[in-house]
């Protein structure tokens, strides 16, 4: 009877301690979104965007992968010329503490119509939670990032700065998804000496979703993107863009 005490007691024990280990929680989100335009007549129009991502988090980290595609043709004399083509690349890897984060983060971006031929950054920062629930969120990250400006047209205006990174995020599920990144970049030195209001960027994505069912959502998005030191260089380039198109988003979780 001893014997057989002791070994309920072990089993008992055994699986208390079981039930307060956590299991690594872990999931890879896809999420794929193209929309586009098509008109004929007095002005003949083609374009699509493409806004896409992909993450993986675990319990302690995560990383995130985010490419965006903005291409437009519009006839002129009988010819369709190019009159936007926009690729914006960002990415980061986070180590996840409490509510906050660790991060690396990088960009890459080619612009046709701001006339960027390359500029790349990377950069270190932290992020909190300033909300966290099962349909809310409220992320703010904080970061020192350094950038590679190559212009198209004017080679000497090539620039390096390095910049304060401000980024905020707002996604609220319900019955209209709503996701909002803000980013402002504003440089705090650089190889030219400019002007604080000579070197900003900044950048805003808001999507708008209704759920048609668990993985299918039609949505709205909305991309405001500014470089000042693009109409620094070149004063016909106007400093902010804004393209906003409806899409069809796809999501595998």
């Amino acid at each position: 009877m001893r014997n057989l005490l002791i070994a309920i007691m072990m089993f008992v024990t055994s699986n208390a301690f079981a039930q307060d280990t956590p299991k690594p929680i872990t999931s890879t989100k896809i999420q794929l979104g193209l929309g586009g335009n098509f008109s004929v007549g007095n002005a003949n129009v083609f374009g699509f965007t493409s806004n896409n991502s992909i993450s993986y988090t675990s319990l302690r980290r995560e990383w995130s992968l985010t490419p965006s595609f903005i291409y437009t043709q519009v006839q002129q004399d009988n010819e369709y010329k190019t009159k936007q083509r926009e690729l914006y690349i960002t990415g980061s890897v986070q180590q996840r503490r409490s509510r906050d984060k660790i991060f690396s983060s990088f960009e890459i971006e080619n612009s046709l119509v701001k006339q960027i031929r390359l500029r790349s950054s990377i950069g270190l920062g932290w992020s909190f939670d300033i909300l966290r629930t099962d349909k809310t969120k409220l992320i703010i990250s904080e970061a020192a990032v350094y950038e590679s400006y190559l212009s198209d047209i004017i080679i000497n205006k090539n620039l390096q700065s390095i910049r304060a990174s401000t980024r905020i995020r707002f996604t609220n599920t319900n019955r209209i998804n709503t996701d909002i990144i803000a980013l402002i970049q504003p440089a705090i030195w650089d190889d030219r000496q400019l002007k604080t209001q000579d070197n900003i960027n900044m950048r805003i994505v808001a999507t708008f979703a209704i759920p048609i069912n668990k993985k299918i959502q039609f949505g709205l998005t909305s991309t405001l993107n500014g470089s000042t030191y693009s109409t620094y260089i070149n004063s016909s380039i106007k400093p902010i863009d804004v393209v906003t198109s409806f899409s069809i988003i796809y999501k595998n979780l």
